[in-house]
C-alpha cells in the first residue's frame, strides 16, 4: 500500500518557532528586570550602578529582538499581503538614509560640598545624599565634556574600553572606602582611649646626668660624678644649684679684682684678672688655666686697646 505524502503547514511551523523564541526572550527579560528591581531597592551606597546600566542595556537589546519577532510573526500571518510591504521596505532600505542622532539630555547640577560634620549613625542619610550629589555632578560634567568634543549619547563604544574605565573607577572607590574605614577606626580608638590611665599607672621618668666637680689647670674636666634619679627631681636640684651659686655671688659683694693673673693662684668664680692687657672674668674655679687659651674657664670682659690709638 503506497504511503500517503506528509503535508506540513509551514506557516504554523514558523509561527510556533517564533512564539517559542518570544517566550524564551520574555523569560530572560523578566529575570533581568527582577535583578534590577532587587538592586534598586538597596541603599544608595550599596547599589551597583554598573550592574544596573548593564541590565538596562541588555533588556533593551532583548526587547528589540522581541519586536523584530513580533513583526516577523505579523508578516507571516498576513502572508502574501506582506510581500508588497517587504518589497517597498527593501527599496527604501537601499537608498542612503541620514543617520539620526539622539540629542543630549543634560541637566545642570550644582557642585556639591562635603558635609562639615562628624559622621555618625544618626546623620548617615546626610552623607548618603552628599555622595549622590557628587555622583550626579560628575556625570553632568562628563556628559558636558563629551558633548563639547562632538560625541553623541547614542554613539557606540567598545565594551572592553567601557569595562576598563568602569573597573578603574570601582577599584579606586573601593580602595578609598577601605582607607577611610581604617582611619575612622583608628580615630575612634584614640577618642575612646582613657587620656590619663597609662600616664597614672606608668613609672616616673628617670634621667641620668653628669655633674662636674672640678676642672684642671687647662680648664678640662678633672672630677665628675654620675647622678641618676627621677627627671623632675634632677631638674629641681639643678635649678636649685644655679640659684644658690648666683645668690653666693651676689652676697659676695660686687666685682672681685684679683690683680694680674699668675699660674699658681686659685681663682674662684667671678674673679677679675688682668692678662695680656685685657681684663678677664673667671667662669669656673680654676688654677693654672691661662686666660685666652680656653673658653671654658675665662670670659673676656675688657679687650686690650691698640697702641697706636693713644698716638
Amino acid at each position: 500500500m503506497p504511503k500517503r505524502p506528509v503535508i506540513f503547514d509551514q506557516k504554523a511551523i514558523d509561527l510556533q518557532r517564533i512564539d517559542g523564541e518570544i517566550q524564551r526572550l520574555g523569560k530572560h527579560i523578566a529575570e533581568k528586570q527582577e535583578i534590577f528591581a532587587a538592586d534598586t531597592a538597596k541603599h544608595a551606597l550599596d547599589q551597583n550602578t554598573d550592574l544596573q546600566a548593564r541590565l538596562k542595556a541588555e533588556t533593551k537589546v532583548l526587547r528589540g529582538h522581541v519586536d523584530k519577532l513580533n513583526k516577523e510573526r505579523f508578516d507571516i500571518e498576513l502572508g502574501e499581503l506582506a510581500e508588497p510591504k517587504q518589497k517597498a521596505a527593501t527599496t527604501a532600505a537601499s537608498a542612503p538614509i541620514p543617520v539620526q542622532r539622539r540629542a543630549w539630555e543634560i541637566e545642570p547640577t550644582p557642585e556639591p560640598t562635603y558635609p562639615a560634620m562628624v559622621r555618625t549613625p544618626e546623620n548617615h542619610r546626610v552623607f548618603a545624599d552628599a555622595l549622590q550629589g557628587f555622583i550626579d555632578h560628575a556625570i553632568y560634567k562628563k556628559n558636558l565634556t563629551l558633548k563639547d568634543v562632538g560625541c553623541h549619547p547614542d554613539q557606540r563604544a567598545h565594551m572592553d574600553l567601557v569595562a576598563t574605565i568602569s573597573a578603574q573607577g570601582e577599584a579606586t572607590f573601593t580602595w578609598l572606602s577601605h582607607r577611610c574605614a581604617a582611619l575612622e577606626a583608628r580615630l575612634q580608638a584614640l577618642e575612646t582611649k582613657p587620656p590619663s590611665s597609662e600616664r597614672v599607672n606608668a613609672e616616673p621618668l628617670k634621667r641620668s646626668v653628669t655633674k662636674i666637680l672640678k676642672h684642671d689647670d687647662k680648664g678640662r674636666i678633672e672630677e665628675f660624678e654620675k647622678v641618676e634619679g627621677q627627671a623632675e627631681e634632677i631638674d629641681i636640684h639643678a635649678r636649685l644649684e644655679r640659684v644658690e651659686k648666683t645668690l653666693a655671688q651676689v652676697q659676695g659683694g660686687g666685682i672681685r679684682y684679683a690683680g694680674v693673673w699668675t699660674k699658681d693662684t686659685r681663682y674662684p668664680v667671678g674673679s677679675f684678672v688682668t692678662h695680656g692687657g685685657s681684663m678677664w672674668c673667671a667662669k669656673v674655679e680654676s688654677t693654672g688655666s691661662r686666660p685666652g687659651e680656653s673658653g671654658l674657664c675665662w670670659q673676656l670682659a675688657v679687650k686690650a686697646g691698640r697702641k697706636d690709638r693713644a698716638a
